[in-house]
C-alpha cells in the first residue's frame, strides 16, 4: 500500500472502547483521503435525524496519502462531523504537525463516537490509541492545556487538537486550537466539547507512507516546490503571512465596511492593512511540516494597552472581520482578538462577523 497507512482507529467514548480497522480499497480509490473519506464515513454514519450535539453524531479526523511525505505543503487534517451550526455536513482543517504525526503513528484517520461520562484526552502514540482523565484540563485556556499536557509529557514530543471553554460550553462558533493553527468554521470544536473530548494528543511515531516511486516522487515535488516560489502569490503569503490586502480589496470595492453598510471606502484603512501589520508587528516566521512558504508570522505588540503580548500567525479572517467589517483601525487590537479567540476556543472569522453585527 503506497501513500495510506491502511488503518483507522474508532473509539467509542460511550463504552470507552477503542478498536482498529482496514482502510478499505473502496475507501481509498473512490474517496481518497482526508474530506473525501470523512464525508463518505460521516454519511454512512449519521442521518436526518443525528442530532449534532448527540453521542450518535461522529467527529473524524483525516489525513490524506500526501501527509506525512516531502511533497510541498501537503500536512492538511480535516476535521468533520455533522455541524451544530448548520445541521449538515461540518468541515474544517488545520495545517501544522498533527496529521502527519496521525500518519507517523500508523494511522489514516481517528472516528470518535459516543460521549465520555467525564472529560478525556485521546492519546495515540507507538501504533495504539487509549482514552485517559481530562477533568484536570476541563475549564483550561487552549494554551494553558497544551502547557499541562507537555509538561506531563516530559520532553517526549507530542502534537496537540484542543477545545477551549467555548467548545465545552458548546458555543457553536467553537474551533479545534493545534498550536498555531485552527480548525475553524462549522463548530468542531463544539461537536468535540459534547463528547466531553478535550483534547486528541498525537506522539511522533516512525512509521512512513510507502513511496511507488521515490525517485520520480522526489523529481515532482523538487518541480513543485519551485512552481510555488515563482507563483505570483507566493511573495504575498512568504512577506505578509495569512493576513489580507485590504488596501486592494477596499480599493476594489469588495471589503466589507461596518457590516456591509459599504464596499470599500473604508477611510483608515491602511493602518489594518498586510502591509502595516508587517512593517509594525512582524519579528519572525514559521511554517507547517513540509511547507517552505512561512506564512505563520510570529508578532508582538510593543506599544499600547497591548504592550508585550506576542503570538504566531494572524489570517484575513481576523484582520478584515474585525477591523473593516467592525468599523475598527486599531491594528493592536486585532493581535489581542485573535489571540482571545484562540485562547477561548472561537473562530475568531465568525466572532467578527457577529461583532459587527450586533454593533
Amino acid at each position: 500500500m503506497y501513500g495510506w497507512m491502511g488503518k483507522i482507529i474508532r473509539i467509542d467514548l460511550t463504552a470507552g472502547s477503542v478498536h482498529y480497522e482496514p482502510l478499505s480499497e473502496e475507501l481509498r480509490r473512490d474517496f481518497i483521503g482526508g474530506r473525501g473519506i470523512n464525508s463518505k464515513m460521516l454519511y454512512d454514519a449519521t442521518d436526518s435525524n443525528t442530532s449534532p450535539f448527540s453521542p450518535e453524531n461522529v467527529l473524524i479526523f483525516g489525513t490524506s496519502p500526501l501527509s506525512g511525505t516531502a511533497a510541498p505543503s501537503t500536512p492538511r487534517c480535516t476535521v468533520s462531523a455533522k455541524s451544530p451550526l448548520t445541521g449538515i455536513l461540518g468541515d474544517a482543517n488545520f495545517g501544522g504537525f498533527f496529521a502527519p504525526a496521525l500518519k507517523a503513528c500508523g494511522f489514516d484517520h481517528l472516528v470518535v463516537t459516543g460521549k465520555a461520562e467525564a472529560p478525556v484526552q485521546i492519546v495515540i502514540s507507538g501504533g495504539e490509541a487509549e482514552i485517559r482523565p481530562a477533568e484536570h484540563l476541563w475549564g483550561r485556556s487552549t494554551h494553558e492545556t497544551e502547557t499541562m499536557i507537555r509538561r506531563r509529557a516530559n520532553g517526549k514530543k507530542i502534537h496537540i487538537a484542543a477545545i477551549g471553554p467555548a467548545g465545552e460550553k458548546l458555543v457553536r462558533t467553537a474551533c479545534i486550537v493545534h498550536g498555531h493553527n485552527v480548525a475553524g468554521r462549522t463548530g468542531m470544536g463544539a461537536v468535540m466539547g459534547s463528547k466531553n473530548l478535550k483534547a486528541v494528543v498525537v506522539s511522533d511515531g516512525t512509521a512512513k507512507p510507502l513511496i511507488a516511486d521515490p525517485e520520480r516522487f522526489r523529481q515532482v515535488s523538487s518541480e513543485l516546490r519551485t512552481k510555488i516560489r515563482k507563483s505570483p502569490f507566493y511573495p504575498l503569503f512568504s512577506t505578509y503571512g495569512m493576513a489580507g490586502p485590504l488596501a486592494i480589496e477596499n480599493e476594489s470595492g469588495i471589503l466589507s465596511v461596518r457590516n456591509l453598510q459599504q464596499a470599500g471606502g473604508f477611510e483608515e484603512v491602511e493602518q489594518v492593512t498586510c502591509e502595516t501589520l508587517a512593517r509594525d508587528f512582524y519579528t519572525g516566521a514559521k511554517s507547517c511540516f513540509s511547507c517552505s512558504v512561512g506564512c505563520m508570522k510570529e508578532w508582538e505588540v510593543k506599544e499600547g494597552p497591548y504592550a508585550g503580548l506576542k503570538g504566531t500567525k494572524i489570517p484575513e479572517g481576523c484582520n478584515a472581520p474585525n477591523g473593516p467589517h467592525c468599523g475598527n483601525s486599531y491594528a493592536p487590537s486585532l493581535f489581542k482578538i485573535y489571540h482571545l479567540c484562540n485562547e477561548y476556543g472561537i473562530d475568531v472569522l465568525d466572532f467578527g462577523c457577529l461583532m459587527a453585527s450586533v454593533m
